[in-house]
């Protein structure tokens, strides 16, 4: 028989039901994968990443709803298509169940013609949805490839002309300066020379991560052993520290740092808040407090930089991404917007998320939600 679109993961406890959904969904082509709790379906839903999940609600140690909001939790299964199997249909049950996310409920007992038609629907919608997601977001990527190919010259000749432009100078009239003279312009050509090398680090990983976001294959990363900041203080002064110098803003940061441990290597920790922290000083003036805050949730270890500065509309909130800078004419800052879609596709890695609020000349706030390290 040809197998159809749809891997379905079968968590029910009671075997006999277990294997008739089974057999049925089998025998129309579809690829299905079963779990006996919501325990097993968490680690079979993280590992196989099925196209539909059919569950039980009434279920020893770990029940329905409980297993629905493990993978709520997360985002690589929070967008897996849920289908509750109850023989409960209070209307209280239901509602619980499709306010944690679930997208429909079969009750019991059904007919295979009932199961089938639910089965088909949902992974009809799921696949419509898919499709269109990934037709926008490819058109999005054709848009960047044509904005990258026109903002790229641009940014490299802004550092570039700084460095060739000071060092022509040095060359030329070097005896005549004093050495403090001299020590500026140097200072100069190497803060032009960061600059630079910034922009090439990020566009090269921002081509990486665009490749695997376009050819589908971006997925979380595994966590090993090193998978881990230890600090997230120490992470978060370094960076203030370097951006307040490069910036000449070193009041300008305000701290409220609860020391914890997040559940992402250093690099990435660093990277997501320096683009983040960057953009906070980009958009706001000197003299305007920009604050850094954390705090805890159950899963998350939240960090949230909030500055005054020129803030965005709603329509410029939903254009965040690369090389799109808002008011770039008026504002004139340094650089090439990458910064905040770098650290989204970093975020979406790595098992993160974040959120934006702002208001037009009032105030910009941007969440980060990193996972909290495992205790056990």
């Amino acid at each position: 028989m040809q197998e159809k679109f749809g891997h379905i993961l079968v968590v029910e406890d009671d075997p006999q039901l277990q294997s008739q959904i089974s057999e049925i969904l089998q025998f129309e082509g579809y690829t299905i994968s079963v779990a006996s709790n919501g325990f097993e379906g968490v680690k079979k839903a993280f590992s196989l990443q099925p196209d539909l999940i059919l569950s039980d609600i009434s279920m020893p140690d770990c029940n329905g709803f409980e297993f629905l909001e493990q993978l709520q939790s997360n985002q690589k299964t929070s967008v897996i298509p849920f289908l509750f199997l109850t023989a409960n249909s209070d209307l209280d049950s239901i509602k619980t169940g499709k306010s944690l996310g679930a997208d429909d409920y079969l009750l019991k007992p059904f007919d295979q013609e009932e199961l089938l038609l639910s089965v088909k629907n949902r992974l009809n919608k799921s696949l419509r949805t898919k499709t269109i997601a990934k037709k926008e977001a490819s058109q999005q990527l054709e848009q960047v490839r044509y904005t990258v190919s026109a903002a790229m010259p641009h940014e490299f000749r802004t550092p570039l002309s700084s460095i060739l432009g000071i060092s022509e100078l040095l060359r030329d009239r070097a005896k005549q300066y004093k050495p403090s003279k001299v020590s500026e312009y140097s200072e100069m050509i190497f803060d032009a020379g960061k600059r630079l090398e910034r922009l090439l680090e990020n566009y090269v990983l921002y081509t990486n991560l665009a490749f695997e976001f376009d050819s589908n294959t971006i997925s979380v990363e595994p966590k090993g052993i090193w998978d881990v900041t230890e600090s997230i203080e120490f992470e978060i002064d370094e960076v203030i520290e370097n951006l307040s110098k490069q910036y000449d803003r070193t009041n300008d940061v305000a701290t409220s740092i609860t020391d914890k441990s997040v559940a992402v290597s250093s690099t990435v920790f660093r990277k997501i808040v320096t683009e983040i922290l960057d953009n906070a000083f980009k958009f706001s003036e000197e003299g305007d407090i920009i604050r850094l805050e954390t705090a805890e949730t159950k899963e998350h270890i939240v960090v949230t930089i909030t500055d005054k500065g020129c803030g965005m509309t709603k329509d410029e909130l939903g254009k965040l991404g690369a090389f799109v800078q808002h008011n770039r004419d008026l504002m004139e800052q340094q650089g090439s917007g990458l910064g905040f879609t770098i650290a989204s596709m970093l975020a979406q890695k790595n098992g993160c998320r974040i959120e934006v609020t702002s208001e037009k000349n009032s105030f910009c706030e941007v969440i980060i939600y990193f996972p909290k390290v495992d205790e056990e």
